[in-house]
């Protein structure tokens, strides 16, 4: 079993082996001024001896006048002699260098923070949308959108306060070294019951990580509750449950307050310890120096200066390393996340042009199954899609419909069979290419809180607004954009909500049809509509056949009377297939029952 302070270590080490392989320049500028703090810090101290000898007080013996002897030295290079003024000007001069060095050291340790923040946004979110879609499909969103915020941020913290703990030990070292030079006896003393406080405080540590670990399972938990919360809304307002609802997210909001605030009570409690242990620390390094070394009088103020000194940073660097390891989780948590997405990356070739659909599309004995499902979605399905014709997939709810359309994009792959396009089986190794080619809508209609123009230009960034027109024209959109006062710089809302479902979807539409597709795939677009809105869009469709391939899923049989081919489907297997009339009248055909019972509730 490993020891937990042993796998404190280990973390950090590998922590810190991943910042120098991210942004290894900004680590090395960290740890430069890293270098270059301890040496100014050393600088003041040193003038401390000579300035004490020139307001009076006896010259120091051993080390303390050895160290008296570099200053001496210095100020001899430069031409000056050990009197009080260029004493004065040598520690004011060592001062004003310290001032300077620490505050390019926080900028550093500040960009290097806000950088590997950013590395880790940019490198979790590749991952993201690199995985294969039914891996992304099992992740909770708001666990990715808590990675992408919170954790991240948390890690980019992680960096700062590492550079701190490298800082402050180098620091406390290079006056260590210097109480040696002043007393080794006393300053042995000192690091044995240093030694001593530290150990005592281990146990601290290891409670801050384990709040840290809280901490991080209770972000997920309340950023879940936020991001359900305010989905629901409508619903909430329309139940009248306002205080219900809010008293749901407190309760996750108080579980991630009172992981802070365990740690934060941790933090306290070992500083005050901390603070307790250095005073009698002190007290006794005095006591040894004076009444049991006989140090004399300069030597003696200047190891009690050297000690106040260190005291504090010392403190400080248990304060930054429960920090640190307070964080850490937070990068662990990041680190496997981005290691299992990797694991689930679908292997694309780089960017391709369009492929250009120039025959159709071919199932041939295709089945997949989702694994959680415990059934095949899509058994044994045969079926084609031909180029430039309009192709429907019907069926009730639950038919494995949409399942098909997963398939022709590439988003799930076949358990068994094949998807045959143009000839060629589909894979990944040209995958970029085929999606490029294909105009996406869905029955959820995806538009982002901008204007009309940036959600459109979404699909294609580079298009001019004639071709915007264009696309709005094709989809029976123009007019209602027209009649916003912004027309096409108009903002739709969140998710939408400023536009009706009719005019969210024909937007979809023209988003879709602005990426010129080789295939159109609508995905129950119409299911949701009301007649008239279904009517718009249908004739819009109607206008494309011809000249798109067209994939219609629905189970919404009106949407479907101008296809050239009906597909049914129901239980995963493809039970029909024909155009409206033959299905129509086939008798006791599935399409015909399936109008029939339209027809009725219509």
């Amino acid at each position: 079993m490993t020891d937990p302070a042993q796998g404190e270590r280990l973390t950090v080490r590998a922590f810190a082996a991943q910042l120098w392989a991210l942004d290894r320049p900004r680590v090395l500028r960290a740890v430069g001024l890293s270098l270059l703090a301890p040496l100014s810090e050393a600088a003041g101290v040193l003038a401390l001896v000579p300035l004490l000898s020139a307001i009076g007080l006896p010259a120091a013996a051993g080390g303390a006048g050895r160290l008296a002897g570099v200053v001496a030295g210095l100020l001899r290079i430069v031409g000056l002699t050990p009197t009080l003024g260029p004493v004065l000007g040598f520690f004011v001069a060592a001062t004003v260098a310290q001032a300077l060095v620490q505050r390019a050291q926080n900028l550093a340790g500040l960009r290097l923070e806000r950088e590997v923040g950013l590395a880790f946004r940019r490198r979790l979110y590749q991952a993201i949308a690199a995985a294969r879609w039914l891996h992304f499909t099992r992740i909770r969103s708001s666990d990715l959108l808590q990675a992408l915020t919170t954790e991240c941020d948390r890690a980019g913290r992680a960096a700062s306060y590492l550079i701190t703990v490298i800082t402050l030990s180098m620091v406390s070292a290079a006056y260590f070294a210097l109480a040696l030079h002043v007393s080794t006896g006393a300053s042995l003393v000192a690091a044995a019951c240093g030694a001593a406080l530290m150990l005592a405080l281990r146990g601290y540590n290891r409670s801050v990580r384990r709040h840290g670990e809280g901490l991080t399972r209770a972000h997920k938990e309340m950023t879940a509750a936020a991001g359900e919360h305010l989905q629901s809304m409508k619903v909430v307002k329309s139940y009248g449950a306002e205080e219900r609802n809010a008293a749901l997210f407190s309760a996750a909001a108080e579980e991630a307050a009172a992981a802070f605030g365990g740690a934060a009570r941790v933090y306290s409690d070992s500083r005050a310890l901390f603070t307790l242990g250095s005073v009698l620390l002190l007290a006794l390094v005095t006591w040894v120096a004076v009444a049991v070394m006989k140090l004399p009088g300069t030597a003696a103020l200047l190891l009690a200066f050297i000690f106040f000194r260190l005291v504090p940073r010392l403190q400080n660097l248990q304060q930054m390393y429960q920090t640190l390891l307070h964080d850490l989780p937070a990068w662990e948590s990041l680190t496997r996340r981005i290691a299992v997405l990797d694991a689930e990356r679908e292997r694309l070739s780089p960017a391709a042009a369009p492929h250009a659909l120039a025959e159709g599309i071919r199932f041939e004995g295709v089945r997949f199954g989702y694994p959680e499902a415990g059934r095949d979605a899509v058994a044994g399905v045969d079926l084609a899609i031909p180029a430039c014709r309009t192709t429907a997939i019907v069926g009730p709810s639950g038919s494995g419909k949409t399942t098909v359309a997963d398939l022709v994009m590439g988003l799930v792959r076949p358990d068994e069979g094949r998807i045959v396009v143009d000839g060629r089986d589909l894979g990944e190794g040209w995958m970029r290419g085929w999606r490029q080619g294909i105009g996406y809508v869905a029955q959820d209609t995806v538009l982002f809180h901008q204007s009309v123009r940036e959600n459109l230009r979404w699909a294609r960034p580079d298009a001019t607004d004639d071709e915007l027109w264009d696309a709005l024209a094709a989809a029976a959109a123009e007019g209602f954009v027209r009649a916003l006062p912004e027309g096409l710089g108009a903002v739709v809302g969140d998710r939408g909500i400023r536009l009706s479902g009719g005019e969210r979807q024909r937007l979809a539409l023209a988003r879709a049809l602005l990426r010129r597709p080789a295939l159109l795939i609508l995905d129950e677009a119409t299911s949701a509509l009301d007649t008239e809105n279904e009517r718009r869009i249908r004739d819009a469709i109607q206008a494309l056949q011809g000249r798109v391939t067209i994939l219609l899923i629905t189970h919404r049989l009106s949407s479907v009377r101008d296809a050239d081919t009906i597909h049914v489907m129901e239980n995963g297997r493809l039970v029909e297939t024909g155009d409206w009339s033959t299905l129509v009248e086939k008798p006791g055909g599935r399409f015909r029952s399936l109008w029939a019972s339209q027809e009725m509730e219509g």
